[in-house]
């Protein structure tokens, strides 16, 4: 369970098997609004046998004490001296929801640190309803569920979903409240022309908080993107759809 200081406090992240090695490419993958790196921790090990894979711990969420932040860009900062202070000279991005307009902003603002980019769930613009906005401070644990009653295309296992309410539980209304705030201010519909790297763009078929059409204007607008529709599967689509999405990582990195 590796830590690194970063801005003063610990940033938490996790690698495959091989750890981090010298002259190997990187990939990291992002968490959304309320999660944490376990969402991505099924995908680091499958994908190390070339690659360094790390997930992380935004601040405020996991095992990175906070505060959260209420920016894309300054989760974007800080996700850069992270990846300095792991001295990775170069990566590739994945982001789900939150974490995917933190990988677009971040290959916007440091284009020449960024080989590749996956996006997961995620669009050019992330606008948050009132009843989610509002009902994090006003009934944070009722608006919890309602959140995750629209992350799932189907009733997930109860294990899964006790794990993700605890993640969203433990950051606390005030680092939720930052990270749906970030996304309903993120704008990127006219800065994808600066995204000049493979990208592969992926959506879950029955994903209602950021649906196929979210990822289909990215497709149009980010040249020379792939883009993949996974049936069945809900907003939480690493979950949901693993076998698929794992496949999917593997052909394009």
């Amino acid at each position: 369970m590796p830590d690194v200081m970063v801005q003063g406090k610990i940033g938490h992240y996790e690698t495959g098997r091989s750890g981090l090695k010298r002259g190997r490419k990187s990939i990291i993958f992002v968490h959304g609004a309320g999660g944490g790196l376990a969402g991505w921790q099924a995908y680091l090990n499958p994908l190390d046998d070339r690659l360094n894979t790390l997930a992380v711990d935004l601040p405020g969420h996991g095992q990175s004490p906070g505060p959260g932040r209420q920016t894309i860009g300054d989760y974007v900062q800080w996700l850069d001296e992270l990846i300095q202070a792991l001295d990775l000279p170069e990566v590739c991005l994945a982001g789900h929801s939150m974490g995917g307009a933190i990988a677009m902003r971040y290959a916007q603002t440091f284009p020449q640190k960024v080989t590749g980019l996956v996006l997961v769930g995620t669009g050019a613009r992330l606008r948050v309803t009132s009843r989610i906005l509002g009902g994090i401070r006003a009934e944070f644990e009722k608006t919890v569920d309602f959140i995750l009653r629209s992350c799932f295309a189907a009733e997930p296992a109860p294990a899964i979903r006790r794990e993700t309410k605890r993640l969203m539980l433990q950051a606390g209304p005030e680092v939720i409240w930052g990270d749906f705030y970030a996304c309903d201010q993120f704008d990127m519909t006219s800065d994808l022309i600066s995204i000049q790297v493979p990208c592969l763009i992926l959506c879950g078929q029955k994903d209602v908080l950021t649906p196929p059409k979210y990822s289909e204007y990215l497709h149009q607008h980010i040249i020379g993107s792939r883009l993949a529709v996974i049936p069945q599967a809900g907003h939480l689509l690493m979950v949901e759809g693993y076998s698929t999405v794992l496949s999917h990582l593997k052909s394009f990195l």
